[in-house]
């Protein structure tokens, strides 16, 4: 099995996720692993997932969900694990490009564009906890006077709603965000940001006539190709959960 084929449903629930657009791409991920907890009892199924904003005791709900047979990534997306400097310069120096000198140039890039993109990370963070939140209230309800027992259901849930989403709980929650970022940017830039943002940038600011896609190919298989720590680590990861040798 080669560590390609490893991210094939990976790569699959990407697309899919993309392909509806921001407001329902946690919503369809939640229908996939719903969809996929009955495909897991297979003994050849496998998923890597990105982290997103997940915390532990989520991505411990979904290996217990899928069976163990699901690795979730360390960082926000797939892309973080490409954000280095020098697989970036030398599928660079492949195309014809000669923006940057050295590497040194392209991480300083990197920082300055994640750096331009807190606010939204913050944003992000919190539109994903709220959902998180929201969607463990039930709201179904059945039987004769349905009105009734709907607003009777709406009524006895409304209060903890109003607690989530008011002024109060919202700005106590954007200061604890704001104040996290500020006290850890510097060692977590790399990480917890979405990275496919950050080399989406990159790529509209400093790579002329090439397309994300094909540059993110390039980029894989150059950081493979380097052996690249956090890559080549999360290949002896996956392969050993996987019961290979390396």
């Amino acid at each position: 099995m080669s560590f390609a084929y490893v991210f094939c449903v990976f790569v699959m629930i990407r697309k899919l996720e993309s392909s509806t657009g921001i407001n329902n791409l946690m919503r369809v991920s939640n229908a996939v692993v719903d969809l996929l907890t009955e495909a897991s009892k297979a003994s050849d199924f496998y998923l890597v997932r990105d982290k997103d904003f997940l915390i532990t005791s989520q991505i411990e709900e979904l290996r217990i969900k899928l069976n163990q047979k699901i690795h979730v990534l360390s960082k926000y997306h797939i892309e973080n694990y490409f954000l280095n400097g020098e697989a970036i310069i030398n599928v660079l120096k492949n195309l014809g490009l000669d923006t940057f000198n050295n590497s040194n140039q392209i991480d300083i890039k990197l920082k300055e564009i994640a750096d331009s993109q807190r606010d939204d990370v913050i944003a992000q963070w919190i539109a994903f906890e709220l959902h998180e939140e929201l969607r463990k209230f039930n709201f179904n309800v059945g039987g004769e006077n349905l009105e009734e027992r709907l607003k009777e259901r709406v009524a006895a849930q409304r209060e903890r709603i109003n607690d989530i989403l008011g002024d109060s709980s919202i700005a106590v929650n954007l200061d604890e965000k704001k104040n996290y970022i500020s006290d850890n940017w510097e060692n977590i830039w790399r990480d917890f940001p979405p990275g496919r943002d950050i080399l989406k940038e990159f790529v509209n600011l400093f790579v002329e006539g090439i397309k994300y896609d094909r540059f993110i190919h390039l980029l894989v298989r150059e950081c493979i190709k380097l052996k690249t720590p956090e890559v080549d680590n999360l290949k002896s990861v996956i392969l050993s959960e996987l019961g290979f040798e390396q």
